[in-house]
């Protein structure tokens, strides 16, 4: 399942980090570009993929920090050069159920919300949660290459 999330490093994603990448939206496909004038969509997110059944487990307690539909104003890119070759790669949560199943889940910026913000709510709503056995950890916002 693809969600859109949003950086916390990088501010806007309708320019680009280091070399332009396409927009998809509704709006149709454009270049990243210095001269947000050009740009159609308010917003850019970037997409990641998550496992379904632990995105529907969970939906309730992470939906502030992912986005699922995005609607007319809002675009998305598939990866954010911060380099040649990094990219950027979002804050991941890894949750794990029964000590046996695992999946990462990716989370972005709300509101100009701090990584330690988001981090604290996180977890005190998923101790807060009820579901037995789970447990889980958060690594920022990184580039991979």
């Amino acid at each position: 399942m693809i969600v859109y999330v949003k950086s916390f490093i990088y501010g806007d994603l309708r320019k680009p980090i280091y070399y332009g990448r396409m927009i998809h939206g509704q709006k149709g496909n454009t270049y990243q570009s210095p001269n947000l004038l050009d740009c159609p969509y308010k917003e850019v997110y970037l997409a990641s993929t998550v496992d379904r059944a632990f995105w529907l487990l969970l939906e309730t307690y992470l939906s502030d920090f992912v986005k699922v539909e995005l609607n007319e104003s809002e675009g998305y890119i598939n990866k954010a050069y911060v380099s040649a070759r990094k990219f950027l790669v979002p804050v991941m949560l890894t949750v794990t159920l029964n000590g046996k199943w695992k999946a990462d889940i990716p989370l972005g910026s709300k509101d100009d919300m701090s990584y330690s913000e988001v981090a604290n709510i996180i977890k005190s709503r998923l101790q807060a949660s009820g579901i037995p056995k789970l447990t889980f950890s958060l690594k920022s916002e990184s580039t991979r290459t």
